[in-house]
C-alpha cells in the first residue's frame, strides 16, 4: 500500500535508545496472534538496545516468553465491565479497583470467557472507542498518569485498531505519536450485532485520523482496511509479522504415516470443523488408510466442549484413534509437533488479515494448505510454500492435502521455498529492522519529536 514488506525501508535514525510503549490486551490464560507477535517484537528492539515498555490492558498477558512486564494491567476486565453496567461503579474507591485488578482474579474469569454475549462484547467496544467519552475514561487517565510519573517515551503503540479509542488524549496529552498496528480486527467488528457494528465501524473510521500512522501485517490486509476506514493509503505501513526463528528447525524427512497438522485457536471460525470434514472425506472416500491428524493450539473452556461433539463424529467414523490433541500447547512443545506434520491446514472461514501459523509452518519447513481468501493468496504466492483450496469446499480441500501428501517432490519443493522466504521475511530480525525504521520515520516528521540521536 505504501511500501512493500520485501524491498528495504527508510534506514532508521542512529538512535542508541527509542523509548517505546506498547499497549496490548492481555488474554489472560492463552496464546493468541497478537500476544505472541508483540512478545517477539517486544523482545527483539530491547535485545538492540531500546527501552520498550509493555502495557497490558484487560487481563493478564500470556506470551511464549513468560512474563514482559511488571507495570500493573491497565482497564482491568473486571472494572471496565462493572463501569459500563453500572454507573455509580465509574467512581469506585481505589482499594476495590486495586482488588478487582489481581492477576489471579482476573486469570479466573478469562477462563469462563464464554459468559459474556456478543452483545455485550458491542456495547464494551462502543464505549472503549469512544475513548475520553465513555465510560472508562477514567481507566485512560490512569494511564496517562502512569505513563506521565515515568519517563517520557518517543513512541506510543497501540497493538490493534479496537485500542484507537486511547489515540487522541495519549497524543494531545503527552505530545508523542502514537502508531496503531492492524491485526485483523474486522472479523470482530463484522460479528457485531448490525446497530453496534455500524456505529463501531464509524468510530474506527473516525478515531484512526487520532493516530499518525498504521501498520498492517499485509498489503491484502492494509487495501482491506483503507477501503473499510477511508483512511490515506500512504497512512498504512505493510510490514510482515515476525517471530523469533530459534527453535524452527526443518524436519530431517517427511513422517511416516503423514500428519496433517492443525495449529491455531481451536474454533469454527478457524476451520476446525471443515479441517475434521476434510480428514474424514481423505480417508473414507479417497482411499488414503493411513493419514493422522494433529489438532494444537489455544483452547477454552467453550472449545473443549465442542471438540468433545467432534470426538463422538470421528469415533463414529472409526477415525478417533488416528487423531492427536494438543491444548493450550508451549512453544518448544508447539515446534516439535510442527516437526512432525507433513503439512499444516488451517482452513478459516474468514478472510484472515495474517494467520501467524502459516509463518510458524513455514519456518519449519512444512508445507500449507489454506483457502483462497483473505491474506492466505498473497502469502502463498510470496513464499512458494503451499498450496490453496476453494473455501468451505470440503473434497477439494481433501484433495489439495491428497495432491501434498503423495508427491514427496512437491512436498520437498514447497517446504525449500517457504522455509527459505519465512527465514528471510518472517524472521523477528527483519520485522524489528523494519518497523524501527517506521517509528524513527514517523518521529522524524513530527514536530517537538523528543527522540534522541546518537
Amino acid at each position: 500500500v505504501s511500501r512493500p514488506a520485501t524491498t528495504t525501508p527508510p534506514k532508521p535514525l542512529d538512535c542508541q535508545n527509542v523509548r517505546i510503549i506498547q499497549i496490548t490486551p492481555g488474554t489472560g490464560d492463552y496464546h493468541c496472534g497478537c500476544s505472541i507477535r508483540d512478545g517477539a517484537l517486544l523482545l527483539e528492539l530491547r535485545r538492540q538496545g531500546h527501552d520498550v515498555t509493555c502495557l497490558p490492558l484487560y487481563l493478564p498477558l500470556v506470551t511464549e516468553e513468560g512474563s514482559l512486564t511488571d507495570a500493573p494491567i491497565f482497564y482491568s476486565g473486571i472494572s471496565v465491565y462493572l463501569e459500563q453496567k453500572i454507573p455509580f461503579m465509574r467512581r469506585m474507591p481505589a482499594w476495590l479497583d486495586r482488588c478487582l485488578s489481581h492477576p489471579r482474579l482476573l486469570k479466573h474469569i478469562a477462563s469462563r470467557a464464554d459468559m459474556t454475549s456478543a452483545a455485550e462484547h458491542g456495547d464494551m467496544t462502543l464505549s472503549m472507542l469512544r475513548g475520553e467519552s465513555g465510560h472508562q475514561a477514567r481507566e485512560l487517565e490512569k494511564l496517562i498518569a502512569w505513563i506521565r510519573s515515568n519517563e517520557k517515551p518517543d513512541i506510543i503503540v497501540l497493538s490493534m485498531s479496537l485500542l484507537v479509542g486511547l489515540a487522541r488524549q495519549l497524543r494531545d496529552t503527552l505530545n508523542v505519536p502514537v502508531v496503531c498496528s492492524l491485526q485483523g480486527e474486522d472479523a470482530f467488528l463484522d460479528s457485531l450485532p448490525e446497530d453496534i457494528r455500524r456505529e463501531a465501524w464509524a468510530l474506527v473510521s473516525e478515531r484512526l485520523a487520532d493516530v499518525d500512522a498504521m501498520i498492517a501485517p499485509t498489503h491484502y490486509y492494509a487495501q482491506h482496511m483503507q477501503q473499510r476506514t477511508g483512511v490515506p493509503a500512504d497512512r498504512i505501513h505493510t510490514i510482515y509479522n515476525g517471530l523469533d526463528t530459534t527453535g524452527y528447525e526443518e524436519r530431517d524427512q517427511l513422517p511416516s504415516p503423514h500428519r496433517v497438522g492443525f495449529l491455531a485457536h481451536v474454533c469454527p471460525a478457524k476451520g476446525i470443523d471443515t479441517f475434521i470434514d476434510a480428514f474424514i472425506h481423505l480417508r473414507t472416500v479417497l482411499g488414503d488408510t493411513s493419514t493422522r491428524l494433529m489438532i494444537a493450539g489455544a483452547m477454552t473452556r467453550v472449545d473443549h466442549k465442542q471438540m468433545d461433539v467432534h470426538r463422538a463424529r470421528l469415533e463414529k467414523a472409526g477415525l478417533w484413534q488416528d487423531v492427536e490433541c494438543h491444548p493450550n500447547v508451549s512453544k518448544t512443545e508447539k515446534q516439535a509437533l510442527l516437526r512432525s506434520c507433513s503439512l499444516l491446514s488451517v482452513p478459516a472461514d474468514y478472510d484472515e488479515a495474517f494467520g501467524l501459523y502459516m509463518a510458524e509452518a513455514l519456518l519449519s519447513g512444512v508445507p500449507v494448505v489454506q483457502p483462497d481468501r483473505g491474506a492466505f493468496p498473497e502469502i502463498v504466492a510470496a513464499s512458494g510454500g503451499g498450496l490453496l483450496h476453494r473455501p468451505g469446499d470440503v473434497e477439494h480441500l481433501a484433495q489439495q492435502w491428497q495432491a501434498v501428501l503423495q508427491d514427496t517432490e512437491l512436498n520437498k519443493r514447497l517446504s525449500h521455498a517457504g522455509r527459505t522466504f519465512a527465514q528471510r521475511e518472517f524472521a523477528v530480525t527483519t520485522m524489528a529492522e523494519r518497523i524501527l525504521a517506521t517509528y524513527t520515520e514517523i518521529c522524524r516528521r513530527r514536530p517537538g519529536s523528543a527522540m534522541r540521536e546518537g
